[in-house]
This record gives structure tokens, C-alpha cells and sequence, in this order.
């Protein structure tokens, strides 16, 4: 194990001479050991220059040794690079055993992967920005349950750009223009004010019973949020996707603004079953109301320019009345529309 002062020095040291001969304002990580330094003790660790790889290792491993004192892991801002010829390659922290993480304050470019969590480790990014990462089977993070992302930025950060387990929280977080979706999480979550944009395929695909509050879907692929049973999605905007906001059976969707997914196909809100969907502006959208299955209630949106008011499956309840005729409104919950 290395101390603080060990590490940083054993790094500054060691690579010294390659530094000045790369040309590069960085140390440039050479091949040997893998990982290049493995932290056990639950301490306080920092980085004191950018770091460079120029091959396909893990630069900093916590664990396996189990402890309930969290280590914290602060970059101050510096980053750490794939160097010219590293090739998208090497992994920044790899987590493993029943520990406990916070990285913080770093920027990882032009590597495979940022964060990578194997077995029970517990971790918190924050303030960590992962920009242009192995398209192919890289990622920006993939942490298991009872994981923190918060004030993050992912950009073009891998194929998908975070994964999270369950019990998770999201916050506060950029997730922008992956080879694939924008974050993928698991059961019991809570995302909010996060942007998910320009993903080719979900900007946000969750798990079962997650809440997703005050986040921005844009120009998406497929789904800008696509949610298991039993979530709410609430206080949302979604514009320009494929398809707006997608909830699964039994959960409630309200309060979201969704705008301009007019082409053919494409949906404003979709319900799978037992829904409630209340209290939404839908605006130029293919198929305004989408159902999948039966049971869904739609009430108080705010609904105009479509081609298809109410699509899917039969059975599901969106009584109307037009904006002209709001004196004569025999149903509470009605729906407005032009």
C-alpha cells in the first residue's frame, strides 16, 4: 500500500524523464504493473500532475480489502489521458471488493474506461467530467448499488455513458452524445435536473420504482426517458426525440413538458398499463397519447397539433374538451385541446 506522499512522489519520480521527452505537459504511465497502484487503507489520496496512459491497464485500483471507512480519491482538477498513442485504452479506478469510494474533482479523456466498479464497492463521482471514451466497449462509469453521481459531465463517454445499480442517486449530471443511451439504472433510483441529449438510443433507460424529477431529454435517438413499472416522471422536458417519455405499468407521469416528436411514429407520452398521466403540455407530436396496454387515465393535459390524439391499445380513459368550450366542461378531468 502507499502513503499520500508516496504515491505522488513514486508517480512524479518515476515517469520524470518521460515526461520531458514526450513533449506533453503529463506523466506518461508505461506498461508493468496492472494495476499501476493499488489503494487499501480508508484514507485521503490526491493527484498532483495530469497522468497520461499509453496502454491498456487500470492506473489506480481500490480494494479488494473490505472496510467501512470510505477512501477519497481527490484529482484537483487535473486529468488523466489516453497519450497519443494509447488508443482509447486503460481504465482510471477500478473498484473492487466491499469498499467504499468518493472520486471526486478529475478529468478522464480518450480512455476505455473512467470508473469501473466489480463486486460490492460502494462509490461516489463527483464533479468528474469523462469526455471522448472507447466508443466500442467503453464507459464513463459502471457502478453497482447504493452509488452517487453527482455534478458530472458525460460526453461521448463510451457506449453507454453510466450504469448504476439499485439505490441509486443521480444529480445534477450531463449525459450527451454516446454510441448507445445516455445512463441505464436500476431499481429504486432517484435522477434529477440531469440533461440527457443527442444519445442515438434512450437518453435515460431505469428500473423499477425510480423517480425522475426536473431533468431536460433533447434530440434522442429513441426514448428521451424510458422507465420500468411502478416510477413517476414528473416536472420534466423532453423535445425532439423519437419518442418523448415512455413510463411502465402502474407508474405516474405528470407535469412534464413534451414537444416535437412529429415524425411518423413518433410519440409524446407512452403508457403501458394502469397509468396515470396527468397534468402534461404535449405539443407537435405524431401520436400525442400512446397506449401499450389497457387501464391507463389521462386527465388535465394540455394536448395540441398531432395527427393521432390517443394511439395503442383500447380501454384507456382521455375524455376532451376544446379550449373554446372550457365553460362547458362536464368532466373534472378533461383534456384541452384546440
Amino acid at each position: 500500500m502507499l502513503s499520500l506522499n508516496e504515491l505522488n512522489t513514486s508517480i512524479a519520480a518515476e515517469h520524470a524523464d518521460t515526461r520531458r521527452q514526450s513533449g506533453f505537459n503529463l506523466l506518461l504511465i508505461s506498461p508493468g504493473v496492472n494495476p499501476r497502484y493499488t489503494i487499501g487503507s480508508g484514507s485521503s489520496w490526491c493527484i498532483s500532475d495530469d497522468i497520461g496512459l499509453i496502454s491498456d491497464i487500470v492506473l489506480i485500483r481500490f480494494g479488494p480489502t473490505s472496510q467501512n471507512t470510505p477512501s477519497t480519491m481527490d484529482f484537483r482538477g487535473f486529468g488523466v489521458w489516453s497519450s497519443p498513442t494509447g488508443g482509447l485504452l486503460g481504465t482510471c479506478v477500478q473498484v473492487t471488493g466491499n469498499v467504499a469510494v468518493v472520486i471526486k474533482n478529475g478529468n478522464f479523456t480518450g480512455l476505455r474506461n473512467g470508473v469501473i466498479v466489480a463486486g460490492a464497492g460502494r462509490v461516489v463521482m463527483d464533479n468528474i467530467n469523462c469526455t471522448d471514451l472507447n466508443p466500442v466497449d467503453g464507459t464513463g462509469a459502471t457502478l453497482g448499488n447504493n452509488a452517487v453521481i453527482r455534478n458530472c459531465t458525460f460526453d461521448a463517454a463510451g457506449r453507454i455513458g453510466a450504469t448504476v445499480g439499485d439505490n441509486c442517486i443521480v444529480e445534477n449530471c450531463t449525459f450527451v452524445g454516446h454510441d448507445l443511451h445516455g445512463l441505464v439504472t436500476g431499481s429504486n433510483c432517484i435522477i434529477r435536473d440531469c440533461v440527457f441529449a443527442n444519445n442515438p438510443g434512450n437518453g435515460l433507460t431505469t428500473g423499477v420504482n425510480c423517480r425522475v424529477s426536473g431533468c431536460t431529454f433533447r434530440a434522442n435517438g429513441a426514448y428521451g426517458v424510458y422507465t420500468g413499472e411502478q416510477c413517476i416522471v414528473e416536472h420534466c422536458a423532453a423535445n425532439a426525440n423519437k419518442y418523448g417519455v415512455r413510463v411502465g405499468s402502474t407508474s405516474i407521469c405528470r407535469k412534464n413538458l413534451v414537444d416535437f416528436h412529429q415524425s411518423s411514429g413518433g410519440r409524446g407520452i407512452e403508457a403501458q398499463a394502469n397509468c396515470i398521466v396527468e397534468d402534461n403540455s404535449v405539443t407537435r407530436s405524431f401520436d400525442a397519447l400512446y397506449c401499450t396496454g389497457s387501464g391507463n387515465v389521462f386527465r388535465r393535459n394540455s394536448v395540441s397539433t398531432w395527427t393521432n390524439y390517443l394511439a395503442g391499445a383500447a380501454g384507456n380513459f382521455a375524455p376532451t374538451v376544446s379550449r373554446g368550450n372550457l365553460s362547458t366542461i362536464t368532466v373534472p378531468d378533461q383534456n384541452i385541446v384546440p
